[in-house]
């Protein structure tokens, strides 16, 4: 079937991400801010950047969890956080909440904002080992308590410095 300008625009974008020379991360994280992507193009940016499991993209999937319109988008932004294992991960899910998820779906995997809620949980516990409801306060507390016994790697996780750059050229014309 033929494929519309649009969707060959976005196709290329999507691979001149990835293959550019140099550094594809920056590129990933800003499509995936990008909402002119449609959300399955969007959710095609959470695997990619899960594939390379940059720390920079963290900050890019918290904002994806409070902010995108989809739930195509923000739930597998919360199952893959769950894969990097750094303190801006479990403080992003934590975060995460605090989103406003009403009217948001993702097919049979979630179509409720307690459903969400239940993913954050689920995945805060995939990532900390910890065993605890789908309550903020609950993890929140529980976070305050056991920050500096978490395995993972720790420390400041600097935003990649050519994102508003790479959000830009990705706009494209």
């Amino acid at each position: 079937r033929p494929e519309s300008v649009q969707e060959r625009w976005v196709a290329a974008r999507l691979a001149l991400a990835a293959l550019e020379p140099g550094d594809p991360v920056p590129r990933l994280c800003a499509l995936l801010t990008d909402l002119t992507l449609g959300e399955f193009r969007r959710r095609d940016v959470i695997r990619r950047l899960w594939e390379r499991r940059d720390a920079r993209a963290i900050p890019f999937l918290a904002r994806a969890i409070q902010r995108d319109p989809s739930g195509a988008v923000v739930n597998p932004a919360i199952e893959v956080l769950a894969d990097f294992r750094h303190t801006a991960a479990v403080e992003g899910l934590i975060d995460g909440f605090a989103a406003d998820f009403t009217g948001k779906q993702d097919w049979k995997r979630a179509y409720t904002p307690e459903m969400f809620r239940d993913n954050i949980a689920e995945s805060l516990s995939k990532l900390t080992g910890a065993q605890l409801p789908p309550d903020a306060q609950a993890w929140k507390t529980w976070w305050s308590e056991h920050r500096g016994e978490f395995t993972g790697e720790h420390g400041a996780l600097p935003a990649p410095a050519d994102a508003e750059e790479a959000a830009d050229a990705a706009a494209g014309p």
